[in-house]
C-alpha cells in the first residue's frame, strides 16, 4: 500500500533515523525534485508558445525581451511621449497553485527619449494582450490582463489597463488563446520600438 507522507512527518523521521530519509523519499508520492510537497500536476509554464500579432513598421533593428524559466509578464515599463520609445518587461514568478510570487523587471529596448512610465496588471494578473496605436512605429501602448486560473477556465479579461504614448497610428487589439500568457516580446527598434509582437506561452496542466 503507497502512502503520502507530509513534509513535516518526512522531515521529523530524518531527523530521528538518518539512514530512514533516503528510501522513505523513494516511497513518498507527489513530492517534486527538491522534496518541497509541490504536486507535480500543478500549473507551470510549457514550452508551447503562440505569437500575437506584429504592431508597428519595419525600421529598426531586430531583438527579444524575455522572462526567465519559470516568470510570465506582469507589466511594461520603459520611455514614452508621442511615441512609445522604450520598452521592457515586468516579470512574476508563476507558482503551481496559479499565483504569481516575485518580481524583476529586464533588459529594455529603445532609446532615452520621452518620460518613463511602468504599466502593471493588478496584483494577481498576469499579461494576456496588448492594445494600443501603431503605424510605421508604435505611438501607445497599454495591457490586458487576466488572473491565470481565470484564464484558464474562462478566458475573460479581467482587467484593461491605461496607455503611455500618443494619439498617431490605428488602434490594435490583440489578446492571446485561452490558457497563453504573455512570457516575451519580439520587437523592432532603434531611438523609439518600431514594432512590437508578444510572444505567449501555453499553461499546462
Amino acid at each position: 500500500m503507497k502512502k503520502t507522507i507530509r513534509l513535516v512527518s518526512l522531515s521529523a523521521l530524518c531527523l530521528a533515523v538518518l539512514p530512514a530519509c533516503g528510501g522513505m523519499e523513494m516511497e513518498a508520492e507527489g513530492l517534486d525534485e527538491t522534496g518541497l510537497g509541490q504536486v507535480e500536476s500543478g500549473i507551470s509554464i510549457s514550452s508551447t508558445t503562440w505569437s500575437l500579432g506584429a504592431h508597428g513598421g519595419t525600421g529598426g533593428t531586430a531583438g527579444s525581451i524575455s522572462c526567465a524559466s519559470g516568470y510570465v509578464a506582469v507589466g511594461i515599463f520603459g520611455r514614452a511621449a508621442d511615441l512609445v520609445d522604450q520598452v521592457g518587461l515586468t516579470c512574476a514568478v508563476l507558482n503551481t497553485d496559479g499565483s504569481l510570487g516575485s518580481q524583476y523587471n529586464t533588459g529594455t529596448a529603445g532609446g532615452t527619449g520621452g518620460y518613463a512610465y511602468s504599466v502593471h496588471c493588478p496584483v494577481g494578473q498576469a499579461v494576456v494582450g496588448f492594445h494600443g496605436r501603431s503605424a510605421a512605429r508604435l505611438d501607445r501602448l497599454g495591457l490586458y490582463c487576466s488572473g491565470i486560473v481565470n484564464w484558464r477556465n474562462t478566458g475573460v479579461v479581467q482587467t484593461v489597463s491605461g496607455t503611455v504614448g500618443g494619439t498617431g497610428g490605428i488602434n490594435f487589439n490583440d489578446t492571446t488563446h485561452t490558457a497563453y500568457v504573455v512570457t516575451s516580446l519580439q520587437t523592432r527598434s532603434g531611438s523609439t520600438i518600431d514594432q512590437l509582437r508578444g510572444v505567449t506561452n501555453y499553461i499546462n496542466p
